[in-house]
Order: C-alpha cells, then sequence, then structure tokens
C-alpha cells in the first residue's frame, strides 16, 4: 500500500484570531507552556488529539546531513504516552520514515496528509500509530535553505477525517504560527525530546567520547560545549557562564579547534560518534 499525501493549495485567508488567544499564545513562547498553548490555539479551529513540533537543521557534509529536534508536544493525550513514543520514533523509526525523507529539503510551505492505514512498514504502524490509536497525521511544513520546521497534528479513530475547510485554516494558520515557532526555538532550551532522560542523551555522548580521547577541554570550554548540545545559542549560554558573547565565543572556537569542528551541526554529530 502507498502513502498518500499531496500539497494544498493557498486559498484566500479565512481565519479569524482572537486577540486574546494569540496574546496567549505569544506571552508562552519560549516556555514549557508554548507546545500545550500551541494545540489549544489550534484546537478553535482544527482539533487534534496531539500536535508536535520539529526541527530540521541541515548539515550537508556533516553525519547524516541533518540534526532532527523535536521541540515538544501538546495536546489532551497523555504526555507521558507521548514522551515515550516519540522517544521510540526518533530512536528506532525515524530514519526509515518515508514521507519524513521525503519532506526533507521543502522550501517554502507545504501542507502534507498521511493515511496511517497506509503505512507498508507493519512494525512502524504497530508500535507507533497502533498504541496511540492514530487514524490520521497531518503535517504543516515551512522550510528554507538550511533549516525546516514542521506541525504534525494527529487525529485517533474517534475523530471524523481532516476535512477540506479544516485543512485550508491550518495552511493559512502557518503565516504566523511559524515565525512563533521560529521564536520560540531561538529562545527556549531546545532539546530533541523533552523526557528527562532523553534530554541529556547529547551530552552524555559528548562526555564519554571526550573521556576516551586524549583531548583536554577547559572547564569554560567544557560548560560552553554542553550548553550547546542542549540546545543554547552562543548568547544564551554566556548569559548562563555570566560571560561576554565575545569571550564565550572565544571559548567555542578554542574549543571547535581542538575537537577539529566548525559548526554546531559538527558538535552534535561528534557527540554522536558521526564525525
Amino acid at each position: 500500500m502507498i502513502e498518500s499525501h499531496h500539497a494544498l493549495p493557498v486559498r484566500a485567508p479565512l481565519v479569524q484570531v482572537e486577540p486574546k488567544a494569540l496574546g496567549d499564545l505569544v506571552h508562552a513562547v519560549g516556555t514549557t507552556d508554548f507546545l500545550p498553548s500551541l494545540s489549544a490555539f489550534l484546537e478553535r479551529s482544527v482539533f487534534a488529539d496531539a500536535v508536535h513540533l520539529e526541527r530540521v537543521r541541515l548539515t550537508p557534509g556533516f553525519g547524516k546531513g541533518y540534526v532532527a529536534e523535536w521541540l515538544g508536544s501538546g495536546g489532551p493525550t497523555r504526555i507521558p504516552m507521548i514522551v515515550q513514543l516519540m522517544e521510540l520514533y526518533y530512536e528506532r523509526y525515524y530514519e526509515r520514515d518515508p514521507l519524513i525523507a521525503s519532506m526533507r529539503g521543502i522550501v517554502g510551505t507545504q501542507l502534507i496528509q498521511r493515511d496511517v492505514c497506509a503505512i507498508a512498514d507493519e512494525d512502524f504502524r504497530r508500535a507507533l500509530y497502533d498504541v496511540a490509536d492514530a487514524r490520521q497525521e497531518c503535517f504543516l511544513v515551512r522550510g528554507s535553505r538550511n533549516v525546516q520546521y514542521s506541525l504534525a497534528l494527529i487525529r485517533t479513530h474517534e475523530r471524523p477525517t481532516f476535512s477540506f475547510a479544516e485543512l485550508t485554516l491550518l495552511r493559512q494558520m502557518g503565516e504566523f504560527l511559524f515565525p512563533l515557532c521560529e521564536l520560540h526555538a531561538s529562545t527556549a532550551a531546545v532539546r530533541r525530546c523533552t523526557s528527562p532522560d532523553s534530554a541529556i542523551k547529547p551530552a552524555s555522548g559528548f562526555e564519554e567520547r571526550l573521556a576516551s580521547s586524549e583531548i583536554h577541554l577547559s572547564r569554560r570550554e567544557h560548560e560552553i560545549c554542553k550548553l550547546l548540545l542542549a540546545g543554547k545559542t552562543v548568547p544564551e549560554a554566556a548569559t548562563r557562564l555570566e560571560l561576554r558573547v565575545s569571550t564565550a565565543e572565544s571559548y567555542v572556537k578554542r574549543a571547535f579547534a581542538k575537537l577539529g569542528l566548525r559548526t554546531k551541526g559538527e558538535l552534535f554529530a561528534w557527540a554522536h560518534g558521526e564525525v
């Protein structure tokens, strides 16, 4: 069976946004309330049992060529279940998901639907979608040359299929939702996953590889690398360490020189043993 997905044409704006609802969402940017607030905002027009936000940053020529980050989830589905399923997805199934592979490299905004029953990989479908009783999945994707954001909306078997009117509204909402998602990603301590165990995985791999190497980083160089792996920008790391940005940048350059790296994407790949 073949997965079905298609891009919908842009229609005239139909969304009527309540100022208070949008204000509440803006207020949640950069906090742990952002995804629950985003889910609640979407529910006014397009209900979903779960909403997932992902960022993919392209790193051509290094590691897998990209770094995928789960920025969080919201919705009425139990959060512990979401965390468990998302951890499983990124650890075991992300690389073999054909729809995700086809989405990578999208420039501009597209709306893509997936019929869960049409997923040919039965193990993939049973382990994730059947457990969550998921019937359908809709991706709103916006990409540029270097980074891609995607919002995935899931509905269970109890819900009706996404209507064309709902999908048109969702496509239109992307015009103001993605800038908020980008701002959230730049201000929050972004991690690939949100559970305590998964959040330390990049730093844990970094520590293990560093310990087995002959590379010696100073305390500050070590600290700033760990903050970068936790999703901090250099200015955010400087604030956390109470340093000037220029001083933090110097520590980054020294650490990267010792590790033989040039970019933050390479640091993630190094921590995972990919370079």
